[in-house]
């Protein structure tokens, strides 16, 4: 008896997704000759974000769709890391490719293309901007000597790494953290370079002092729960929670120094496009601050592509409260998501408390607009500070030991042989005093 046709779509629909997410046994590891595959998926997609500010080109961006993201996801899906001890590279690759997957969807289905702050019409295909078009504010302090690269290069580039999107149409209504750089070109670069060092030795100290805890770095999953007293067992997970939290946003401040670098060093970009990545979080006052305004935003737009659109496209059906509600919900569960299945590159299985704690997060902010809506008081103050606490520093630890057990405590960010912890602090340490012997 044969198949019928629904199984036949069916066994060929599995066979096509593995041959792009192969098994986590199936995949091949990382290697000189199939690197060209970390570069491959950026040709259509560079090509898409050269389109998407060239008018009449929403066919053509549609039909690359899908062969873009079949490259990106086999990129990011079909080959590993295999040392377990640099599992945050496999992370790395895919968060990424859930980020360029989402850019790559906005580009091909945005009709009119993408406009910036200021401009009215997209020139055509091999056309340059109209230079009647009114600049954008941005472009104040961009230095004046042109790079090396075609506008049309410059401007595909911008679009695609603008995750915040100030200076274009779809980012004038995020929250802009407050500079405390000054805006002279020389000067910016070498306070983003003072930024840089200054984090990098705070994410090295926290990443040393993690090692040193077995229980928490073990290379096939730990935790920060440790076999303890209750009292004792959740001051160190609570530690080791503010300490990931922390190594978080130096990381970002890290990696978003030296691409501020590149964009305002080498492609000449406005220092007013590279404003600071975070704006003092653990001063909110309320959950509604500390996610729109004082956390960073890269991720935002991703979000709101995968989660808020279909999520108020379904709710406008009922009403438009309901739409908003819901797009509330859609974002956060996106965002929760998207920090689950990023995990899921290592092979050690799903743990879905991370998406949990971030539907809780859009539980409680639609909770404190309807504190406002009932009381006429929003939340904040003391009260505010307690309530952002808890709800990151203790609910929030669930979400963070499902990492650790997925082995990213072991995972080595700062090779040692670049630590200046490691390689400085450690050995002067066990010189000074015997109780620092234990010091790797």
């Amino acid at each position: 008896m044969g198949l019928s046709v629904w199984q036949d779509i069916y066994i060929g629909g599995y066979y096509a997704f593995r041959t792009l997410v192969p098994l986590p046994h199936h995949r091949t590891p990382w290697a000189r000759n199939n690197a060209y595959w970390a570069i491959l998926p950026f040709i259509p997609l560079v090509f898409m974000a050269y389109l998407v500010r060239r008018r009449d080109t929403f066919v053509m961006r549609l039909l690359l769709l899908p062969a873009t993201i079949c490259l990106l996801v086999h990129a990011a899906h079909g080959f590993y890391w295999p040392d377990p001890l640099v599992e945050t590279r496999n992370w790395a690759q895919s968060c990424m490719c859930a980020y360029l997957i989402s850019k790559a969807l906005e580009c091909a289905l945005t009709p009119n293309g993408r406009l910036k702050i200021g401009e009215t019409k997209l020139p055509p295909i091999g056309g340059e901007k109209d230079t009647h078009t009114p600049s954008s504010p941005t472009t104040k302090h961009r230095a004046s000597n042109p790079t090396i690269y075609p506008p049309a290069v410059n401007d595909a580039f911008e679009l695609l790494f603008a995750c915040r999107g100030y200076g274009w149409d779809f980012g004038q209504d995020v929250h802009v953290p407050q500079e405390f750089r000054p805006l002279e070109r020389s000067a910016f670069l070498r306070a983003t370079w003072m930024t840089i060092v200054k984090n990098f030795i705070l994410m090295d100290f926290l990443e040393s002092c993690v090692k040193l805890i077995p229980e928490a770095s073990h290379p096939f999953g730990g935790s920060i729960f440790l076999p303890l007293p209750p009292v004792q067992r959740y001051v160190v997970s609570t530690t080791l929670h503010i300490m990931s939290g922390t190594a978080i946003i130096t990381g970002f401040e890290i990696v978003y120094g030296v691409s501020t670098l590149i964009g305002v060093g080498l492609l000449h970009q406005s220092p007013l496009l590279w404003p600071p990545p975070v704006e003092s979080p653990f001063s909110s006052d309320s959950l509604t601050v500390f996610w729109a305004k004082r956390w960073h935003q890269f991720l935002r737009r991703m979000f709101v592509v995968y989660g808020g659109y279909p999520a108020f496209w379904l709710g406008s059906w009922i009403s438009e409260e309901i739409a908003k509600v819901l797009m509330v919900f859609g974002v956060f569960t996106a965002s929760g998501l998207f920090h689950e299945f990023s995990t899921y590159t290592p092979g050690r299985g799903l743990d879905m408390r991370t998406t949990w704690f971030f539907v809780w997060q859009a539980v409680a902010v639609l909770g404190e607009r309807v504190w406002y809506k009932v009381t006429g008081r929003k939340v904040q103050g003391w009260i505010g500070l307690i309530w952002v606490y808890f709800s990151i520093m203790v609910l929030g630890q669930p979400c963070i030991n499902a990492w650790y057990r997925r082995g990213f405590g072991s995972s080595i960010v700062i090779p040692t042989s670049v630590s200046p912890i490691r390689n400085l602090l450690w050995p002067i340490l066990r010189r000074v005093h015997p109780i620092f012997e234990i010091l790797p």
